[in-house]
């Protein structure tokens, strides 16, 4: 975790890293995500703006919700136009558990 939160994987851009629960429920601006993979499986780490404070951070994060949607093409077609895509990232149950799971809202 230590490798995640000095990583910098935006290189053009000054983020620090943030942790999910930190930025829950919070009007977000989603501005990029890379992909990745290592021995937890597929993961993402998505740049984000405060939508109230403006700063700028980034996530990472290995859930299955957050990284699906991430890896959709009209996510990053909307990106690669400049657009922005404002949401919040929320817990709620999962519909095919009882785990609170991560998704966007």
């Amino acid at each position: 975790m230590n490798d995640i939160i000095q990583s910098k994987p935006f290189e053009n851009v000054d983020s620090e890293y943030m942790a999910i629960n930190d930025v829950l429920d919070r009007d977000i601006q989603i501005l990029d995500f890379k992909t990745f993979e290592n021995d937890k499986g597929e993961g993402v780490f998505i740049l984000c703006k405060d939508a109230e404070t403006g700063l700028v951070f980034h996530i990472c994060t290995h859930s299955v919700g957050l990284v699906g949607t991430m890896q959709n093409p009209k996510i990053r077609e909307v990106l690669d136009t400049g657009d922005i895509i404002a949401t919040k990232i929320v817990q709620r149950k999962s519909t095919k558990s009882d785990r609170l799971v991560y998704s966007f809202a």
